[in-house]
């Protein structure tokens, strides 16, 4: 064969039908080759496969990118087959047989009929996307759509695919003051796959977990939140200073922080007199650290607070409002108790006549022979030494 970048080989000239994929089998030059879902495949003697060329089905060409060289270019066709009436096919509506499905874990596969491999991935949002494809699924029921095609400005679809039903003004959609359509990309029905994870769960045994596991999710995943819980998206960074000096401000890069601490070389804390913080702009300003072991690492934490307007079961949570700092990858959404204001009080109020040295919420001994009147004198507590939270 002469140095050619690929050879066309038209492999039934006497039939214009398009050709069923996986079908085709050929020795070409002393070399055997098969199409696998629009590609062609050189099979060595000693086992395995190389790619090789592609296919057009609709044509009945392929083309082919590794041959032998300085050999006869014999053609023998092993195998194939037309198909008179094949099924075309734009989008498809199935359900996967098992379910619930692995989030991110579903994966379809489509030759078109000019032998176009259309591959498809969904993510943890059940999206399906990939070239010239559109979909979703629900991991939960294992319900998959996806369409093959692509998006096209509505002024240039030729006149004669206008009659299509795709095209009716009802599919239009308008972006950026432009008009588009969905035009479908017709694939092979019968080749179209997918591949997916798929969960089963073995029945839970009361006598292992010494409690009846009827009202017990079958998959063990018990929502932690609900609609109406406050929650709190928070992220705590540190940054170390390896040189401390007086009067020297550290930014920590984020502003309105929830909260700052110090320690020194060794880890125990810095007393909040050795330095001041500015929360607002995330600023810690040395004010008396040059006797502190070095270095000095500053952790803040920042944190916004809402409230859940729905939760999924794949981990999503939709907050009453947006987040107003950007957190970074390694931040946390942690549940918060709201209690109200709490104040210091006192209670079980006793007297006993002689102390014994023992701390008890209990009288010890006798009564005393008077009582203290914390009716019409009651004890006053404060809330010295509490910290805000």
């Amino acid at each position: 064969l002469p140095a050619l970048d690929k050879l066309l080989v038209e492999l039934s000239p006497a039939s214009n039908l398009p050709v069923v994929p996986n079908s085709i089998g050929f020795e070409l030059g002393g070399y055997i080759y098969e199409d696998r879902d629009g590609y062609i495949y050189y099979l060595p003697a000693g086992g395995g496969s190389e790619l090789a060329g592609s296919i057009d089905y609709a044509s009945g060409y392929a083309e082919i990118t590794l041959w032998q060289e300085g050999v006869a270019p014999q053609f023998s066709l092993s195998s194939g087959l037309k198909d008179a009436d094949p099924v075309k096919a734009g989008y498809a509506f199935f359900h996967t047989a098992g379910r619930p499905l692995r989030p991110a874990s579903l994966t379809i596969s489509a030759v078109t009929y000019d032998g176009q491999q259309l591959i498809s991935q969904s993510d943890l949002d059940g999206e399906i996307t990939g070239d010239l494809v559109r979909g979703a699924v629900n991991y939960e029921t294992g319900i998959v759509k996806v369409d093959w095609g692509e998006m096209v400005k509505v002024v240039d679809v030729p006149a004669e695919e206008q009659s299509n039903e795709w095209y009716d003004e009802s599919h239009w959609e308008l972006i950026e003051g432009i008009n588009y359509v969905f035009r479908p990309i017709p694939v092979y029905q019968v080749q179209a796959r997918y591949n997916c994870v798929a969960y089963s769960y073995l029945p839970l045994d009361a006598g292992i977990l010494g409690l009846d596991p009827t009202r017990l999710p079958q998959d063990g995943r018990v929502p932690v939140y609900r609609r109406g819980d406050v929650v709190v998206i928070h992220y705590t960074g540190t940054i170390t200073d390896p040189t401390p000096t007086n009067t020297e401000t550290v930014v920590t890069g984020y502003v309105r922080l929830a909260s700052v601490d110090v320690r020194d070389g060794n880890g125990a804390l810095v007393a909040t007199d050795r330095y001041s913080v500015n929360l607002d702009l995330g600023t810690v300003t040395w004010i008396n650290v040059q006797d502190l072991p070095a270095p000095l690492t500053i952790r803040f934490r920042m944190e916004d607070m809402a409230l859940l307007t729905d939760v999924q079961i794949n981990g999503t949570l939709t907050l009453s409002r947006g987040l107003t700092h950007a957190f970074p990858l390694g931040s946390y959404c942690s549940g918060a108790l709201l209690v109200g204001d709490l104040f210091a009080r006192y209670y079980n109020m006793f007297d006993q006549q002689t102390w014994t040295g023992v701390w008890s919420d209990e009288r010890i001994g006798s009564e005393a022979p008077v009582a203290y009147n914390d009716t019409l004198y009651p004890l006053e507590v404060t809330n010295k030494g509490a910290i805000t939270e």
